[in-house]
């Protein structure tokens, strides 16, 4: 977070998530390399020099699908429209 500069980094973590068998390397890796994508993407919007705005990450759980799912948002202007098929 300190990194982050003065973009806000929220939290918002499931309680009732179950312990799920990760790697936490893997996971660990994927989270920064997630959150460095949505701060640039931030910055890119910025037109000051110190960009601002917020990372959202969240948890969740659906037990009757057995599912587990991690969600990061920001507040950038998300993919341009020509750039989707490339990613997606």
């Amino acid at each position: 977070a300190e990194r982050l500069g003065d973009i806000r980094l929220e939290t918002r973590l499931d309680p009732n998530l179950p312990q799920l068998t990760l790697d936490s390397e893997q996971m660990k890796r994927c989270l920064v390399n997630l959150i460095d994508n949505a701060f640039h993407a931030i910055g890119e919007d910025s037109e000051s020099f110190v960009p601002t705005g917020t990372i959202a990450v969240s948890t969740g759980f659906d037990p009757d699908g057995e599912v587990a799912w991690l969600r990061v948002a920001d507040t950038g202007s998300g993919i341009p429209p020509n750039a989707r098929d490339r990613l997606f």
